[in-house]
Order: structure tokens, then sequence, then C-alpha cells
């Protein structure tokens, strides 16, 4: 498995643990564990970022600019999008 692969995974791990963060602290019951749930939901997302400028800065993630012209592009062809 490559750096990539293994760091994908790490990412990708971190981020459901941040989701589920955020749904105990919706759901808690009380103060107290309300903040010990968005306590570590902090905790979390700073080490989701982190894990992220690492995959950044060894350069699998590349981020590019986009055009205002292309994301007009996009919302009208999903605002034109009848249900």
């Amino acid at each position: 498995m490559s750096d990539k692969e293994i760091l994908t995974n790490v990412l990708t791990l971190a981020k459901n643990l941040n989701t589920l963060l955020l749904h105990a602290s919706l759901e808690a019951s009380n103060e107290e564990v309300f903040d010990v749930f968005s306590n570590a939901l902090e905790e979390s997302t700073q080490l989701q970022h982190a894990i992220y400028k690492c995959m950044e800065k060894a350069g699998f993630y590349q981020m590019e600019n986009v055009d205002v012209s292309q994301v007009n592009e996009i919302q009208n062809k999903f605002t034109e999008c009848t249900y």
C-alpha cells in the first residue's frame, strides 16, 4: 500500500469520526455530554486538517483555481434541473 493510499484511508477515517462526533454533540442530553463531544470534535477536526495539509505538502492533493464562469456554469446546470 502506498503512502497516498494510507493517508487517504486515515483522512477518510478522520472525516467519519468527525461525522460521528458531530451527531453525538447534536444529540447530547446535557451540557456535560455536549462539552465532551464538542471538545472531541474540535480536536478531531484539527487532526483532519493536519492530515490534509500533510497530504497537500506531499503532493497528494493538488488544487486548481477555477474561474467564476466555471462555477456559474455548474450552478446553472443544477438550477435548471426539474424534479
